[in-house]
């Protein structure tokens, strides 16, 4: 299968290298021309938790490429380039491609179907967990699930062949009919994970060791459910708690990608996260004053300085 990913980030190297290694043929798509070059010479790093690097040598192109011979095309970006991304490969996509998303946050899957049509578009999540150490350089912190489906809530021969794939990569990989209640339930579980660990500068094994850190994620989680309901949104799974618990297991090691961003001085997705769970609130009436609180707090420690954040 030949598969772009658009967004060289944790990841989409982490797709990308080991979807290589396991024979697709893969590019990875960056707008960064020196992270485009360290990729074209030293391939895609990947540190596994047992310490063990393995490097994947994938074809790489500085943004916006010629994507119009790839099977599969993977949004690996941040929810707030994603407009942007989509608009600049709107005209460089085969016709015959599928586009999924396996970002975080809400509204991804909406502004890519306005872009490329409802029949290219797939909806997805990942709980895998990456840590970015470098440009083409990540640990993998955390092994999850990945799962992808038909926006129109049917089984397709092209969801399972991409779940095939995936699945020869090394990841855990499912085809589901309710693609949107799985991205409602990760965005709802990352409000409640990602702001809480960055603005602690925690792992987020840490955050489980704390009682009274898991009842206020419970509130926050509540909230979220709240608007899905009111948005008429059945999640998936239907109980996100018991996601938020395995996801803390599964990921102890890792620092969130909003954690990530704080450090490095990067916007953070929070306006994608918490920030969309509170406007849907005040659409419906539903008060969401902890994920409130958490996008007012990361908003502003985006304005401080990152020497601040890691002192």
């Amino acid at each position: 299968m030949r598969i772009g990913i658009i967004g060289a980030g944790a990841v989409g190297c982490l797709f990308g290298g080991l979807l290589g290694l396991a024979g697709s043929e893969v590019t990875l798509v960056h707008r960064n021309p020196l992270v485009v070059s360290i990729i074209r010479k030293k391939g895609v790093k990947i540190q596994e938790n047992s310490g063990r690097t393995v490097t994947a040598r994938v074809s790489a192109k500085l943004a916006p490429a010629d994507l119009t011979r790839e099977d599969l095309v993977i949004l690996a970006v941040k929810a707030y380039d994603t407009k942007h991304a989509a608009g600049l490969h709107m005209h460089r996509v085969g016709k015959q491609a599928s586009i999924l998303t396996l970002q975080n946050g809400l509204g991804n899957t909406e502004t890519l179907t306005r872009i490329f049509g409802k029949r290219a578009v797939l909806g997805g999540t990942t709980t895998e967990a990456s840590l970015l150490l470098g440009p083409g350089h990540v640990a993998r912190a955390g092994r999850g699930e990945t799962r992808i489906g038909e926006i129109g809530k049917a089984f397709s021969k092209r969801c399972s062949l991409i779940a095939s794939e995936f699945r020869r990569a090394g990841f855990k990989t499912s085809v589901t009919k309710n693609p949107c209640g799985a991205i409602w339930a990760k965005a709802i579980v990352n409000a409640a994970i990602n702001p809480v660990s960055a603005l602690l500068r925690v792992p987020n094994g840490t955050l489980a060791n704390e009682p009274a850190l898991l009842q206020a994620m419970g509130e926050v989680l509540r909230e979220g459910v709240a608007v899905s309901k009111a948005e008429l949104v059945s999640i998936d799974p239907p109980h996100p708690v018991v996601l938020l618990k395995r996801v803390l297991r599964t990921t102890a090691a890792n620092r969130s990608s909003m954690l990530q961003d704080l450090e490095q001085g990067r916007t953070t997705e929070i306006r994608y996260l918490n920030g969309a769970i509170v406007a849907l609130g005040q659409k419906h009436g539903i008060p969401t004053p902890l994920n409130q609180l958490l996008a007012s707090l990361i908003s502003t420690a985006e304005g401080l300085s990152p020497t601040i954040l890691a002192a």
